[in-house]
């Protein structure tokens, strides 16, 4: 990896632990881009409900062609196991124009952040019927939205 980004492997683990660290903080830093990838997605919306809808879209149609979160996908159980608790921060950036535009208060907006993540979740996991954008549109305006009390 070093000899890839041209610099030398002592110069990675001064700003490294180990490289189990290496691949946690890549990986962080790539849930962070990922999160302003979604809030740049949602920008041009105004209303919140279309807001999380095109939001779930575009994590649902980015996130396994993503270049560094992608790989992750295809880990057995991978993105099924990972804690609640390390997820949620990322959903909440994403997710924060819409709380301003639902006008949800801290409480509301954790628990929104965490259904959206928990359908996002079961779309990226579980198989089931191949939708197009608008049948998904559709699917997610018509369960997502009542679920995010929007």
């Amino acid at each position: 990896m070093a000899a890839e980004a041209g610099i030398s492997r002592p110069t990675v683990y001064r700003y490294f632990d180990d490289r189990s660290d290496l691949v946690e903080q890549t990986v962080l830093r790539a849930a962070a881009d990922f999160a302003d990838g979604i809030r740049e997605a949602i920008a041009r919306h105004e209303d919140a409900g279309a807001q999380a809808v095109e939001a779930l879209i575009h994590c649902v149609r980015a996130l396994p062609v993503d270049p560094i979160l992608g790989p992750a996908l295809s880990e057995p159980g991978w993105l099924a196991g990972l804690p609640l608790a390390r997820a949620l921060p990322f959903v909440r950036h994403a997710l924060e124009p819409v709380a301003l535009a639902a006008d949800w208060n801290d409480a509301d907006a954790q628990e929104a952040s965490e259904v959206w993540f928990r359908f996002a979740l079961s779309l990226l996991t579980a198989t089931g019927p191949a939708r197009n954008d608008a049948a998904l549109r559709g699917f997610c305006r018509r369960r997502l939205i009542p679920a995010l009390a929007l």
